[in-house]
């Protein structure tokens, strides 16, 4: 994994960002939230973690403070971008770093410290809103609804393409990865990737992306160890002028993998992988991260309630299985 130190990281950030114009701004580092099982931090640019990891929060088990986290370390954390197809319009960020054709409107916590709504533009053509709030079935996975919006006069071919970092402590930069679930047709490709390093260049849905070492669509189990991130590369279907599509993503964390393999299950997720530490290979434990897809319910239609409403935070934990339990069965689904 390349390591950016502090001074290098801002330098890059702050050059990218005045080329394209500054985005507005709500603080440094990241806008955290959580529901008492898991913390979220994410910044204005809707990516999760920010540098210095020390301070700041990615995605972690509340209980294990910073021994639970498993995004913020290093320097290439969580990033995504968004494209039409049919124009060639893209924007993308990377942690913070190498920003392209994208601001931010809004970034707003709830009251309550639970939910955040994150809203930014790429360009003058497409309006991505980031709606991260707990899944109303398990309090150990975060829904990120993404709504995107047609802010131009012809159709949008819509791509989007997440990539995580996923950094399980205590052997972080050594995970195994199990993949599981359906492929639904409007998740392209992706799976575990190699995240030795990853460039802006590499959120651009429209451009090959990190290597993949596990591809979603074939059930594998404890791939690895290495140094791996998920992918998520996306085509939920075409976004009419001033409509809007949704799809959901999901980030979680539990103690272990029988109770991780339990929140996927409660959480509805179609698609899915479980990041765990090497020392961890045969329970999960000390923490087990999820990350997920579910696909769109519908076409584009009215941006009206777009996003849905947040679901109510669940805050009780999971209790512990007795004993390890079986993974989600593994659907092969065709594109």
């Amino acid at each position: 994994m390349l390591r950016w130190t502090t001074a290098v990281r801002v330098a890059v950030a702050t050059a990218a960002v005045m080329t394209i114009g500054a985005p507005a701004a709500f603080g440094a580092g990241t806008m955290n939230v959580g529901n008492g099982t898991l913390q979220l931090g994410a910044t204005d640019l809707a990516t999760l973690g920010a540098a210095p990891c020390t301070t700041n929060v990615g995605l972690r088990l509340t209980a294990l403070g910073a021994a639970g986290e498993g995004v913020c370390y290093g320097g290439d954390t969580d990033g995504w971008g968004a494209a039409d197809a049919t124009s060639g319009v893209v924007g993308r960020i990377n942690g913070g770093e190498f920003p392209l054709n994208i601001t931010t409107v809004s970034g707003v916590p709830d009251g309550t410290g639970t939910t955040l709504t994150i809203v930014n533009r790429i360009a003058s053509a497409l309006e991505v809103t980031h709606a991260f709030a707990p899944s109303p079935g398990t309090p150990n996975v975060y829904v990120a609804t993404v709504t995107t919006k047609n802010l131009t006069s012809a159709p949008v071919d819509l791509r989007y393409r997440r990539t995580t970092d996923w950094d399980a402590p205590p052997t972080q930069w050594d995970e195994r990865v199990t993949i599981g679930g359906s492929l639904p047709p409007s998740l392209t490709a992706g799976g575990a990737v190699d995240l030795n390093s990853l460039s802006g260049t590499e959120l651009n849905p429209l451009a090959a992306g990190r290597p993949i070492l596990a591809p979603f669509g074939t059930p594998i189990t404890d791939n690895g160890p290495t140094d791996q991130g998920t992918r998520f590369d996306i085509s939920p279907g075409t976004v009419n002028p001033g409509e809007c599509l949704s799809f959901r993503l999901f980030f979680g964390a539990a103690p272990s993998e029988a109770d991780a393999a339990a929140a996927v299950t409660a959480a509805g997720i179609t698609t899915w992988a479980l990041i765990q530490p090497d020392t961890g290979a045969a329970t999960g434990e000390p923490t087990t991260f999820i990350a997920g897809y579910a696909p769109p319910a519908a076409g584009s239609g009215s941006c009206a309630g777009a996003p849905p409403p947040a679901p109510a935070p669940v805050v009780t934990p999971v209790p512990a299985a007795p004993a390890p339990a079986a993974k989600p069965a593994a659907l092969v689904g065709s594109k």
